[in-house]
């Protein structure tokens, strides 16, 4: 069974599953929120799998700088300590990767990155080592 009842076809591949969202004004009888099967959203990837794969093993650990897991609606996850646009080739080396929550993960590593780097230097100068090692900008 599928969402809606229906039964799905073992051959075709699944469709990926949206949210829609609905402006707060809008009448009751006219809400279309929630989420729906999209037939013209691409299948996910093979690199696109291994890659989801591989960050979950950091999704629920201690953030590394607050030391909170934030289990329940906003959990710890894994922040790529060189970008994957510019160091493609560490996508997925865990040494690139640290567990932060959310409160530490937008706001600080990438809003704060000067900052953020300084912390990395000054509390896990191994790691801080190994991304001035491989901090080589592609041409």
């Amino acid at each position: 069974m599928t969402l809606m009842g229906q039964k799905r076809d073992p051959n075709q591949p699944r469709k990926r599953m949206v949210w829609s969202y609905t402006k707060k004004n809008t009448p009751k009888n006219e809400q279309k929120g929630g989420c729906k099967a999209r037939a013209d959203a691409p299948a996910v990837s093979e690199s696109q799998k291994e890659y989801n794969a591989f960050m979950s093993q950091f999704r629920g650990l201690p953030c590394a700088v607050c030391g909170e897991t934030h289990w329940g609606r906003y959990i710890s996850h894994g922040h790529h300590l060189l970008f994957k646009s510019t160091h493609p080739e560490h996508r997925l080396n865990s040494d690139n990767i640290i567990p932060l929550c959310p409160e530490h993960h937008i706001p600080f590593a990438h809003g704060k990155p000067t900052e953020f780097m300084g912390w990395l230097e000054e509390n896990l100068p191994d790691r801080f080592a190994w991304v001035q090692e491989n901090n080589h900008h592609r041409k």
